[in-house]
């Protein structure tokens, strides 16, 4: 099923990829967890310390201009805190501190501090960062006072200028007093009396009232705000966070563990499941033996599910060979037993359907007859090389009723450097002949060309595919060496990469004549 697929690979794939490469993500995920542990432990500590003011409204600061700013109770609060950060308010910090802000600059202690303004409140939290809890506690706290002072001396030049304003109306306002009070005493007229008196009593009524304004602003009590909260003394530090730390750590591991699972997966050639098979090499597979991975090979019994399989097999291979009778070739595209072991179940599920069948084993390195109790002695290098004949080399299976082999003889590799050219096309024709079904055992095609050469003398050929063994170069290989003789494939066959085969039977020693025994007479 190619559903949910991305990019051409299916999510089968992807999980499959952790199936098998899980270990690299545990890998990751640990050592994402170490180095956030080694983090928090050699990570210098930071804390933070907040200090709470209440800005209060003040005469001559008040700066509700700003397009879009805050404004409670004519107080732009976005201006405040920006005062906070200014350089006067750290520059006071830095003589008032002390030694909490020994070594650190005017643009170091800027750095530290950040202010943030709660809602519909007149309220700075002015929140400072230091290396120690005592620093952080001592910073906020200087932070805060500064602050507040820098304001009220604001204020208070403010004040002191509209006083003095205020002071010299008075002056100018007394002088003309003075001259209008000399030039009354000099009038001589009644309406220029009048006129100078008029203008006098206004002059005197300006006077009071710029004095009571003067008056008001000496009085007036500056306050620009109070420290609502003192900064506390923090008991565990910001940074680093353990708990942030050893999660980033953990999910940055398990990251980098998928990207070297699936980097190494891509570069790994071999072929890992079924679907590879099918999608990626478009190699049509007729049966997937149920094994477990790493068991040793051997003759199953029809009744299991693997054995089950091998009937399912022989009814495919059956079917395509022409009247049901024919010769097989089987090879596996790289070293390993599971072509044995196909070759060896096979033929034995085709013997037990009562079809005549020979086993013929042209790999010399192969544990098939062992597995199907037939000892070593001659066999195909002993009738290509000496002239033994077929009949004489054919050996009965003691495993299965009814199925002969025949071994690859002493010495198959060393004394036959060409299988066709030594004659196995006259031994293939003569057992064709003799029985209905010959299956042919070659070697590996990622070793010998010898299974395109069969191939080439047969009615077809299957190929055996182990997963996690066979590589999708081999396989890719083999099927090219059948496609260029044109040997029809009905498909491979294909199961978990096997462990190694028995040991080769010994021949049984020929019987001894009883010691002191004399010929009857």
């Amino acid at each position: 099923m190619e559903s949910n697929s991305f990019g051409g690979s299916t999510l089968a794939d992807y999980t499959g990829v952790l199936r098998r490469r899980w270990w690299l993500v545990g890998i990751g995920f640990l050592a994402g967890l170490a180095l956030a542990a080694a983090y928090i432990l050699i990570a210098p500590r930071t804390y933070q310390a907040t200090a709470k003011v209440l800005v209060t409204s003040t005469p001559g600061v008040m700066d509700s201009s700003a397009e879009g700013a805050r404004l409670i109770s004519g107080i732009n609060l976005d201006t405040e805190a920006q005062l906070v950060k200014s350089q006067p308010v750290a520059a006071t910090v830095q003589l008032t501190a002390g030694t909490a802000a020994d070594e650190l600059s005017v643009e170091g202690l800027i750095k530290r501090v950040s202010v943030t303004v709660p809602p519909s409140t007149t309220v700075l939290n002015i929140t400072v960062t230091g290396t120690t809890p005592e620093q952080a506690q001592q910073l906020s706290s200087a932070f805060a006072d500064a602050y507040l002072a820098n304001r009220k001396k604001q204020a208070q030049d403010a004040l002191d200028l509209q006083t003095e304003e205020l002071q010299k109306q008075r002056d100018f306002l007394k002088i003309d007093i003075a001259s209008l009070t000399s030039r009354l005493a000099a009038a001589t007229t009644p309406q220029a009396r009048a006129e100078l008196s008029a203008s006098l009593n206004d002059t005197a009524s300006e006077l009071r009232a710029i004095s009571g304004e003067y008056a008001a602003l000496k009085s007036r009590t500056i306050s620009p705000g109070i420290v609502v909260a003192q900064p506390v003394l923090p008991a565990q530090p910001v940074s680093p966070n353990p708990t942030l730390a050893l999660l980033s750590g953990a999910l940055l591991g398990v990251v980098l563990g998928l990207f070297l699972a699936f980097m190494v997966d891509r570069r790994d050639p071999r072929i890992h499941d079924v679907r590879e098979l099918r999608r990626r090499l478009r190699v049509p597979v007729l049966v997937q033996v149920p094994l477990v991975k790493g068991s040793a090979p051997e003759v199953i019994p029809a009744h299991t599910a693997a054995g089950q399989s091998f009937v399912q097999l022989r009814t495919v291979l059956l079917n395509a060979l022409p009247d049901g009778a024919g010769v097989v070739v089987i090879s596996g595209t790289t070293e390993g037993t599971g072509a044995d072991a196909v070759a060896a179940n096979l033929a034995a599920t085709v013997a037990r359907a009562d079809h005549d069948t020979v086993l013929l084993v042209a790999d010399a390195r192969s544990t098939a007859p062992a597995l199907l109790g037939v000892p070593q002695g001659p066999g195909l290098a002993e009738v290509l090389r000496k002239g033994v004949s077929v009949s004489a080399v054919s050996r009965e299976s003691r495993a299965i009723s009814g199925l002969k082999v025949i071994a690859p003889g002493v010495h198959l590799e060393d004394d036959v450097e060409d299988l066709e050219g030594a004659g196995i096309a006259d031994v293939l024709a003569g057992l064709a002949k003799e029985a209905q079904v010959v299956i042919v055992l070659a070697p590996p095609t990622s070793r010998s060309a010898d299974a395109q050469s069969l191939a080439r003398l047969s009615d077809g050929a299957l190929l055996v595919v182990e997963i996690d063994r066979s590589s999708s170069v081999d396989v890719k290989a083999a099927m090219h060496q059948l496609q260029l003789v044109g040997t029809p494939m009905p498909g491979s066959v294909v199961l978990p990469h096997l462990s190694a085969g028995p040991a080769p039977i010994e021949p049984a020693a020929p019987s001894a004549r009883p010691h002191g025994s004399s010929q009857r007479r």
